[in-house]
């Protein structure tokens, strides 16, 4: 606990849920879209990049919370490393499936669909994911969006998250896994 947990991620002893990410764009994405849309109910949530959901890190934290009774939530990629990652953090938890939710959500059936965060974001509003990439790097104005939102992953959650803020306010017009996403937190509050 010490060197997985207590070090790196002190904070999670304190939390009132463990949001975990599958990057660092999420790290920075999340919490000011929480704090939007739920105010003073996101105190307490903690957004965790562990580097990977399928490190050693992240299963550390799953374990953590499982013993401590913290309700944990997952928002995963649907890659197959990611699948195989939850597939094994499902295994460490209460086997839970509702504390997934897939960053460009599940199909009819309930299966996974692939890509990551920046491809459901794109979807959502590309022209604002590009303005709010650009506002990071204005030299990277000649990319494709998609290859414009690669070079400044990590960087520019906090532009992202400011620019849905601004452009939809109204958190029931956000990305539909971000709506899933939400709903999942306020159960674990």
């Amino acid at each position: 606990m010490k060197r997985l947990v207590e070090r790196p991620f002190g904070d999670v002893m304190f939390a009132s849920v463990l949001l975990l990410g599958d990057g660092a764009t999420e790290r920075a994405l999340l919490p000011p879209l929480l704090r939007h849309a739920l105010g003073n109910d996101a105190h307490g949530i903690c957004v965790i990049d562990p580097g990977s959901l399928g490190n050693e890190l992240a299963r550390a934290l799953v374990k953590f919370a499982t013993m401590t009774g913290t309700p944990w939530v997952a928002f995963a990629d649907a890659d197959v490393s990611g699948q195989e990652a939850i597939d094994t953090l499902a295994g460490l938890g209460d086997g839970d499936p509702s504390r997934v939710v897939w960053v460009n959500g599940v199909d009819a059936a309930g299966n996974c669909l692939p890509g990551a965060l920046e491809d459901m974001l794109r979807n959502h509003d590309e022209n604002m994911c590009r303005d709010a990439c650009l506002a990071v790097r204005p030299d990277l104005g000649g990319l494709a969006t998609a290859r414009l939102m690669k070079k400044t992953k990590g960087s520019a959650g906090a532009s992202l998250a400011a620019a849905m803020i601004t452009s939809y306010p109204d958190e029931s017009d956000w990305p539909q896994p971000i709506q899933d996403l939400l709903t999942r937190v306020r159960a674990e509050i």
